[in-house]
């Protein structure tokens, strides 16, 4: 059974990327942390609302941070920074060439969007579904299973965050 890490106690030194493998269209690259599955509990956010792209029908939870607190956003930044340094690294291996920092920094799609300044950072996170169901529980302060369209505006939420790796389409990846 995989542990889930605090926030705050992430190393991100010890996550292990591994190269990616041809899945259909796409390659996909796990990733572990100590050698575990990564999941990461976040602290307190407020939610904001559920979004759901109309393409590909995807949702995701819309959550702020703590407007004193941005060193969970600041992770995002620096798992971000991570990812690019580990992939401008492993290029080689991994696709047989060298591909420059600068092409890898615009394929690549951020966790961390860009905020305006006096502003509070905004986070979307995937609500993982399959077959138009969704595979996550959302549990009240109780412990008692409750649904997602119970969640309102402003809402105190933390969530367990599962990073399972690089995702590699043919003009960008994240």
């Amino acid at each position: 059974m995989s542990k889930i890490i605090r926030y705050n106690k992430l190393e991100l030194d010890t996550l292990k990327y591994y190269k990616p493998i041809q899945q259909n269209n796409l390659y996909f690259g796990s990733m572990n942390y100590k050698e575990e599955s990564c999941f990461i509990q976040t602290p307190k956010l407020i939610f904001k609302e559920i979004n759901e792209d109309s393409s590909t029908k995807q949702k995701y939870l819309v959550v702020t941070v703590d407007p004193h607190d941005f060193s969970f956003y600041d992770l995002l930044v620096k798992l971000d920074d991570h990812n690019l340094s580990q992939t401008y690294k492993s290029s080689k291996e991994w696709f047989n060439k060298e591909l420059p920092m600068d092409v890898l920094e615009n394929m690549y799609r951020r966790i961390s969007e860009p905020f305006v300044k006096d502003t509070i950072p905004e986070i979307k996170i995937k609500i993982p579904f399959h077959k138009g169901k969704i595979q996550s529980k959302v549990y009240d302060q109780s412990n008692t299973i409750i649904d997602y369209e119970q969640l309102k505006e402003g809402y105190q939420i933390i969530c367990i965050l599962h990073i399972k790796g690089l995702k590699f389409l043919k003009k960008d990846y994240y």
